[in-house]
């Protein structure tokens, strides 16, 4: 995990897989490893990324104060995700109702014709004093 974590794509697998992972035990065998390669993830700035997402420094230094940390974390999510899910149960009818009013196409308004519009006078050339009438006939 610590050479994909260094890498510039693979650093954002090891992030999702860290917080996909749903147990805490799960999570501390990935930090374990991580842990491990220390230098390694500190001399990348990938590497440090995911340290500080992972809280390695933390588990090397103190594991009950990681396992701590993680369930305050976990608890702070799914309290943030509930709170949205209630929130968008509430305003759920709403926002289709103006969905479908922004949605509506509006028709162009065009000019009403007098009954002299259609005999157009013809348009000249600036070269010609010729009509479009003249050239067809």
């Amino acid at each position: 995990w610590t050479s994909l974590s260094t890498d510039r794509v693979g650093h954002h697998t090891v992030k999702k897989l860290f917080h996909a992972l749903p147990k805490i035990d799960d999570k501390a065998k990935l930090v374990e490893e991580l842990v491990a390669g220390g230098n390694r993830l500190n001399g990348n700035a990938m590497g440090r990324s995911v340290a500080e997402e992972c809280m390695v420094h933390i588990y090397g230094e103190n594991r009950k104060e990681w396992r701590k940390a993680m369930t305050k974390n976990q608890t702070r999510e799914n309290a943030f995700m509930e709170e949205i899910a209630a929130e968008t149960n509430k305003s759920g009818n709403n926002d289709t109702e103006v969905k479908s009013k922004s949605k509506r196409k509006r028709k162009r308004k065009r000019p009403e014709k007098d009954e002299n519009d259609d005999a157009r006078p013809a348009k000249t050339t600036s070269g010609s004093k010729l009509g479009t009438d003249a050239i067809i006939q």
